[in-house]
């Protein structure tokens, strides 16, 4: 599947984006180089942002966020991860309400900063890069706003006729309709034919033909769907290494889709494995 990375790193998108506010990463550093005093405020857990955040950043978690101890006298600059578990947009939307002005977010948050380049308090040395996922309770939350999906799920086959009877094989049962789940995301997969263009990947049912819409980081999170047997963590190093650190991949792809959220066990193969169901978390900045 590397053959459509490049693509997907483009510099310039050919789709318009839903993320039509918001603060770049580019135009944030500008603004920092020029010695503008932001306060930037990082809406993550504070064991996130002690592991990593943007320089000369304050922390306060989402969910214990106190309007009266933000700084009043600078512009405020919100950002979270990016991956969909925190909402950046919705908490200066909110602290807008409450009157406060001046008030921005970063789009793409921490992973969109990083995809550009820009300096981290990260720790040098090893890193595993550990492939982050995005829970079914918050992609449905999303409703795919900003959203790229790339779908590399394979249709199950039905099992063969038990012998002497007169069962006819068949395909097997319908994979999740992603379109319907998030009606807001452009949905790519692989399609017969689409890979003239050297992607092998084509828009779902936008008419669009073959290719892939190119993405950047500060307009699109990434959402990679498998069969729910870890393909997809493969698919999402290479994008992240090639520069692109705003991927996830779906935890639990299409069996917890068909779950809808819940847990249990699925059986594969002689065994069976605990499918786990998602936390309560929050949106997709």
């Amino acid at each position: 599947m590397k053959f459509w990375i490049p693509l997907l790193l483009a510099a310039a998108a050919v789709l318009p984006s839903a993320a039509s506010d918001g603060l770049s990463a580019r135009d944030l550093a500008a603004r920092l180089a020029e010695g503008e005093r932001v306060a930037l405020v990082d809406i993550r857990s504070n064991g996130e942002f002690s592991a990593n955040h943007i320089p000369g950043a304050m922390n306060m978690p989402a969910r214990v966020l106190d309007a009266r101890r933000l700084p009043s006298s600078r512009p405020l600059v919100v950002y979270g991860d990016g991956l969909g578990r925190h909402d950046a947009r919705a908490v200066a939307e909110s602290l807008r309400a409450e009157g406060r002005d001046n008030i921005e977010w970063l789009r793409g948050g921490l992973a969109a900063w990083e995809s550009a380049g820009r300096a981290t308090t990260k720790a040098a040395g090893f890193d595993t890069d550990s492939v982050p996922g995005i829970t079914y309770n918050n992609l449905v939350r999303s409703g795919g706003r900003d959203m790229v999906v790339m779908d590399i799920r394979t249709p199950q086959a039905a099992p063969a006729p038990e012998p002497g009877t007169f069962g006819v094989a068949s395909d097997g049962p319908a994979l999740t309709d992603l379109g319907s789940l998030v009606p807001q995301a452009r949905v790519v997969r692989p399609a017969d034919g689409a890979g003239e263009d050297g992607t092998g990947f084509a828009p779902q049912a936008d008419g669009g033909g073959a290719g892939v819409p190119r993405v950047q980081p500060d307009e699109d999170l990434i959402v990679i769907v498998d069969d729910g047997d870890g393909s997809g963590e493969d698919l999402a190093r290479s994008l992240r290494a090639a520069g692109n650190r705003r991927v996830v991949v779906l935890t639990g792809g299409e069996t917890i889709l068909r779950r809808e959220g819940r847990p249990g066990l699925e059986r594969q193969g002689m065994g069976a494995q605990e499918v786990e169901g998602p936390p309560e978390e929050g949106g997709n900045e």
